[in-house]
C-alpha cells in the first residue's frame, strides 16, 4: 500500500505540471477566450495544490478567513471556466451553422441558371455584405477546384 506522503508528493508534482503546462498552453490559444479557460484551469489546479497542502499540514495560513476566501476563489474559477467553455462552444456551432448555410447557398447558386441583376437591383456593397461575400467566393472557389480536379482525373 502507498503512503500518505507519496501520495501528496506525487499528486502535488501532478497540479505542478498542470499548472505549468496551463501557462505554456496560454500562449497558443487562437483567441482570448481559451487563453482565458486555459488560465483557470491552471489556477484551479494551483489551488487544489494549495487546498491539499494545507489538508497535509505542510502549509498553514492564517486564519479561517482565508481558507473561505481560498473556496470562494475555487467557486469562483470554476464557473468562469464553464461560462468560458460555454461561449466558445455556442461561437463553434454558430460558425458551423453558417458555414453550412453558405455551402448551401453556393451549391444552390451553382445549380441554377445566372440571371443577371437589373441595374435597379444592384444595391452597395456594405461591410458585413462584403464579408460573406467573400466567404461564399471562397467556397465557390474551393468547388470549383474540386470538380476541375476530378474531371482532369478522369482525363488522366
Amino acid at each position: 500500500m502507498l503512503s500518505s506522503t507519496s501520495v501528496v508528493t506525487s499528486t502535488v508534482l501532478a497540479h505542478f505540471l498542470t499548472t505549468g503546462c496551463a501557462l505554456m498552453l496560454i500562449r497558443r490559444g487562437p483567441n482570448r477566450r481559451l487563453r482565458l479557460l486555459t488560465g483557470t484551469v491552471g489556477l484551479m489546479s494551483l489551488s487544489q495544490t494549495i487546498v491539499l497542502l494545507q489538508s497535509g499540514g505542510l502549509w498553514m495560513l492564517s486564519g479561517a478567513e482565508m481558507a473561505g476566501i481560498h473556496q470562494i476563489l475555487i467557486g469562483a474559477l470554476s464557473l468562469l471556466a464553464i461560462h468560458l467553455l460555454a461561449r466558445e462552444i455556442y461561437d463553434r456551432n454558430h460558425t458551423d451553422k453558417r458555414l453550412r448555410l453558405i455551402e448551401h447557398e453556393t451549391m444552390a447558386v451553382q445549380l441554377a441558371p445566372a440571371a443577371q441583376p437589373a441595374a435597379s437591383e444592384i444595391k452597395r456593397p456594405t461591410e458585413a455584405m462584403a464579408t460573406d461575400d467573400l466567404l461564399r467566393l471562397f467556397w465557390a472557389v474551393e468547388a470549383a477546384s474540386a470538380k476541375l480536379g476530378k474531371q482532369l482525373a478522369r482525363t488522366a
